[in-house]
């Protein structure tokens, strides 16, 4: 386990590996799958992932203890396929059988994304306000609190109140570390009613105030790519579709689509540079000498 929570996959396989082969018929076989497939689902590997979870279930007779934790490995296996409505089931058993508060507030939170991203509005706010009367710890509630607000304004049709509250959250010193989550969720509630301007300023802000949580960075740089393409402002669509490319695992299904857009827009930029390079320069030749050493004088200064 300390080899997956340290990302050195190959390592953590062949431990599991041998637990396998010493311990063929006892329990900690059930224990050994259960590990090894949420290593490959880590690793990208999905094939050889679903592999060990139709193994452990076709073994039978798996101690009770696990039913959770299985449930669970096959629900993330589910999400990170883009399977969300088929994850449902899974993450509703892996929920009332978590091994503890922290494990039940855990997956009632992914399983309220998981009503959020199908739509599922009411049952998403019940299942967020849930976690929030659970007190999980103050980043999942604060995370909770910020998305039951955006699906209160799903809901109800004006997300006035629900930016009232997001901003009052940013304002808070309480929430400095936690205002590029804030700021995302106020680009959403923007994107929402279709204001592109307002959703790119509160989406800059989001990754301006990012100290380090790489897959929201990855997020907001790809929401950012996106929202400058269909402006169409290219350059900085490029750059965000280049930043999302040193972050965006290959293994990730959007990976192919975001590849071939930054691919596209290479040559495109480097054109639209080359077109504004050239119209400076004529801009500089036309200038009187008079305003152009004005100009370099002030560059030089600068």
């Amino acid at each position: 386990k300390a080899h997956l929570y340290n990302h050195e996959f190959n390592d953590a396989i062949n431990v599991f590996e041998h637990t396998l082969r010493e311990f063929p018929n006892q329990p900690a076989r059930f224990d050994a799958l259960i590990w090894m497939a949420r290593t490959r689902i880590e690793m990208g590997d999905f094939e050889n992932a679903l592999l060990l979870l139709n193994r452990y279930d076709a073994i039978g007779q798996s101690p009770n203890r696990l039913y959770g934790e299985y449930m669970a490995t096959y629900a993330d296996y589910l999400i990170r396929y883009g399977q969300y409505q088929s994850a449902i089931p899974f993450m509703i058993s892996a929920a009332a059988e978590a091994p503890g508060k922290w494990h039940r507030s855990r997956r009632h939170y992914i399983l309220a994304q998981l009503y959020h991203r199908t739509g599922q509005y009411a049952l998403a706010h019940e299942s967020y306000r849930r976690v929030m009367r659970s007190s999980p710890g103050y980043e999942m509630e604060l995370n909770a609190r910020i998305n039951n607000a955006l699906i209160d304004g799903m809901i109800n049709g004006n997300f006035a109140t629900a930016r009232r509250d997001l901003y009052r959250l940013a304002s808070q010193v309480k929430n400095q570390d936690q205002r590029d989550r804030i700021y995302f969720g106020l680009a959403q509630s923007y994107l929402e009613e279709k204001d592109t301007l307002m959703a790119v300023t509160n989406l800059r802000l989001s990754a301006g105030y990012n100290m380090g949580n790489q897959s929201l960075r990855t997020e907001t740089y790809l929401q950012l790519a996106e929202l400058y393409f269909q402006l169409p402002n290219y350059i900085p669509s490029y750059a965000y579709y280049d930043s999302t490319m040193t972050l965006l695992p290959e293994y990730d299904r959007r990976f192919a689509e975001v590849k071939k857009q930054h691919a596209g827009l290479k040559a495109l930029t480097a054109h639209f540079r080359t077109i504004a390079r050239e119209d400076s320069l004529q801009m500089l030749a036309r200038m009187p000498e008079s305003d152009l050493d004005n100009f370099i004088a002030a560059i030089i200064e600068q």
